[in-house]
């Protein structure tokens, strides 16, 4: 048996063997005797007596060096007892149990299988004497014994390598079970991990479902408030015309005499702002419900010259010179009446709104348009605050203004209703003050088969 550095017994040894090993090993290491050489013949003896347990099991009481060594003992000493037996009844030498001893033992390991095979050896040369426990063997029997010697080992040959085949087929089918063990362990906790992963993917996409309603009806909501918004903003110049009408229908009422053609012409006025308002209302909502605009052949300088008219008191109150730079001949357009007007409205409440503070110079309103090719464009220019190269790119957004007390609305409706009429809204800073806003529109295929258009209102 083999001991290591470090005073383990060596497995393969049996428990009895390794307990007389370990306490000879620990005599050898009083007396300095771990060099080399001794650990090579202890992987020698080790090797020769062979009493490795079988692959699969625990060691047992017949793993054990002692134990079979004395098997081997006894096989031989039943191979005698039998070829004596036989050798009486019968008058003639069989060896064939010597062969199964040492086929029996040499099975138990090779240590076992040499002794086997040296006591066979021994006690078959008794037979070939003529004296009983006799080994000189004469020369004429000599060449059959060493046929025996020949055999034998050619036995303990055979059965140490059959072992040795089937102990590494053993070990080899252990091995491959373990790998199966470990490969199926693998698998299932792969499959674990593989249906913990679809639980959190379903879960993940429960989560992402909720998440898509709950924008959806937050969707749904601010697009209520961005409606409401957008109403309150532009019925809001409509309302103020009624006011302003009906106070001068007061006015004229309250005169002495009645001044009964203006109060008629202020309430007639008022009945128009009020359909304006309605219809202001009615396209917004066909706006937000992506509906199509209710184009007709119109005439866009008249529209300009009417908003303006529109817009005359505040024109007025504010001190503003007015420019129109006009195409002619006219530029008609298919569009909706009352959503181009209400665009032309935002931009010049707009340009107005700008020039409020201006004190050092003369506030300057200019409506042009002009025909390009297929194109019509228009622009509405003011010499106010303007804005800044940065601003240019969201002057167009939803609730973005430059003004205290905006809402940002406006100029977002405007770009919404050019687009929905196929067209594009542009803004730019001024020459030296102010901002130019417009928007182009094409031109109405058949103006020149119908010269008259819709004025608008």
């Amino acid at each position: 048996m083999a001991i290591s550095a470090n005073n383990m017994p060596d497995p393969q040894l049996s428990p009895g063997l390794q307990g007389i090993t370990s306490a000879q090993a620990g005599r050898a290491e009083q007396q300095g005797a771990s060099s080399p050489l001794m650990r090579v013949a202890r992987r020698a003896v080790s090797g020769i007596v062979g009493n490795r347990p079988w692959p699969g099991r625990p060691p047992s009481f017949w793993d054990r060096a002692d134990v079979r060594l004395g098997l081997s003992v006894v096989f031989v000493l039943s191979a005698y007892v039998t070829s004596s037996v036989l050798l009486e009844s019968t008058g003639r030498l069989i060896s064939f149990p010597f062969y199964a001893a040492v086929v029996g033992s040499a099975w138990l390991g090779l240590g076992p299988g040499i002794v086997s095979f040296f006591l066979s050896s021994v006690a078959a040369a008794d037979f070939w004497t003529p004296a009983r426990f006799d080994l000189n063997i004469a020369n004429a029997d000599l060449p059959s014994f060493m046929a025996f010697v020949f055999f034998a080992l050619m036995c303990l040959a055979w059965s140490s390598q059959r072992r040795r085949t089937q102990y590494s087929l053993e070990a080899t089918v252990q091995q491959r079970t373990a790998d199966l063990v470990r490969a199926n362990a693998a698998l299932q906790a792969e499959m674990a991990e593989r249906e913990a992963a679809q639980k959190e993917r379903a879960r993940t996409e429960r989560a992402l479902r909720e998440a898509e309603v709950e924008l959806a009806r937050t969707l749904r909501l601010a697009t209520m408030a961005e409606l409401a918004a957008t109403i309150a903003h532009e019925i809001n110049q409509p309302l103020a015309a009624i006011t302003a009408n009906g106070g001068a229908c007061l006015r004229s009422l309250a005169h002495q005499p009645p001044m009964l053609d203006n109060a008629r012409e202020a309430a007639a006025c008022i009945v128009s702002d009020g359909h304006r308002a309605g219809d202001v209302i009615a396209r917004i909502r066909a706006l937000f419900n992506k509906e199509q605009p209710k184009e007709e052949p119109l005439d866009l300088n008249h529209l300009i010259r009417h908003v303006l008219d529109l817009s005359r008191g505040s024109i007025e109150r504010n001190r503003v010179l007015v420019r129109t730079q006009l195409a002619e001949p006219a530029a008609p357009v298919m569009a909706d009446p009352v959503q181009l007007q209400q665009v032309l409205v935002n931009l010049v409440t707009n340009a107005l709104d700008a020039m409020t503070d201006i004190s050092d110079r003369p506030r300057v309103l200019t409506a042009r348009s002009e025909i390009d090719g297929e194109n019509v464009n228009v622009t509405i220019e003011d010499n106010g605050s303007g804005f800044g190269p940065e601003q240019v790119s969201h002057v167009f957004d939803s609730f973005y203004t430059t003004k205290a007390g905006g809402v940002g609305l406006g100029l977002a409706i405007s770009r919404s209703i050019i687009e929905a009429h196929g067209g594009s809204a542009r803004s730019d800073p001024g020459t030296g003050h102010g901002a130019r806003i417009g928007f182009t529109l094409a031109l109405a295929p058949d103006r020149d088969a119908n010269p008259g258009v819709t004025r608008g209102r």
